[in-house]
């Protein structure tokens, strides 16, 4: 189940990280490729660092991208 404040921190962190993705990498795509990129790039970034975060010393937490998957759906449309 997803909360607010999950929701809210999911897209604050997407912004973010799709920022800096942005600045680093795609220049040279058209827009909409650019923002596929970008955004499929932050989230895979999100999801492998939040795997290991959640994990709390067990084994990697494979769902745990879910919680930015839908700060990624509104990075993209904003992009």
């Amino acid at each position: 189940m997803f909360y607010i404040g999950q929701a809210i921190g999911g897209f604050v962190a997407m912004a973010i990280l799709a920022a800096i993705v942005e600045r680093i990498g795609f220049k040279r795509q058209p827009p909409f490729q650019r923002a596929m990129f970008t955004v499929a790039t932050a989230l895979l970034i999100a999801s492998a660092i939040a795997g290991f975060g959640m994990a709390d010393g067990g084994p990697y937490v494979w769902s745990a991208g879910l919680n930015y998957l839908p700060g990624a759906v509104v990075v993209f449309f904003g992009i």
